[in-house]
């Protein structure tokens, strides 16, 4: 197992993985292969934006997992969400478009984590788990912030038992799901944690 940041070399492989870990139980979750890839693309940029890092696991020459990470600032709806519990004192006229407050320079969220169904339970979650708290804290950063779906036991464990996170809040989301075949719009809760790093 060799972790290492994405390259767009990559892409192709980390689009059909991507969707592959997301289709199944519990996310159910429908996406498209160029919204996926314009996503990779905005988070590969970092050396336009350097609080961003994507990292990819190969193993036996082929990618199988994924994780992604960023400045807390280019998740405003998490921000607003937590913002009592960072101390962050954010306003309804904030926005991307402006520099990020003082009091939330040290909080980094923990993205997109996939791990191919075929390795998982081998440590590569927590290996890209690591490789992200690793750059965060290079970064300066002090606290961690992650959201989950209520039903992802294990990415809870990781974060709430591993790591000493606490949920500070939940949130009702709807998701573009397949559900036997048939595409729908369903709403679901993610858990939002908050820990120091």
């Amino acid at each position: 197992m060799r972790i290492r940041r994405f390259q767009m070399k990559d892409m192709v492989e980390m689009v059909v993985l991507y969707q592959k870990c997301f289709s199944e139980a519990p996310w159910f979750e429908v996406h498209d292969a160029k919204d996926v890839q314009r996503m990779f693309r905005k988070y590969a940029k970092t050396d336009a934006k350097p609080d961003m890092v994507v990292c990819v696991c190969e193993q036996d020459g082929r990618l199988v997992g994924g994780a992604i990470g960023f400045h807390i600032w280019y998740k405003q709806e998490v921000l607003k969400l937590i913002s009592a519990h960072c101390e962050i004192h954010f306003s309804a006229h904030d926005s991307v478009d402006r520099e990020p407050y003082q009091e939330i320079q040290g909080v980094f969220y923990f993205a997109e984590l996939f791990v191919d169904p075929s390795v998982r339970g081998q440590g590569i979650g927590k290996a890209l788990i690591e490789e992200r708290l690793a750059f965060a804290r290079r970064r300066g950063y002090q606290k961690g912030v992650v959201r989950t779906s209520l039903d992802q036991k294990v990415i809870q464990h990781l974060y709430k038992d591993q790591l000493g996170f606490k949920e500070v809040a939940r949130q009702a989301l709807l998701a573009k799901k397949l559900i036997d075949g048939v595409e729908e719009e369903l709403a679901y809760t993610s858990v939002i944690m908050v820990g120091k790093i």
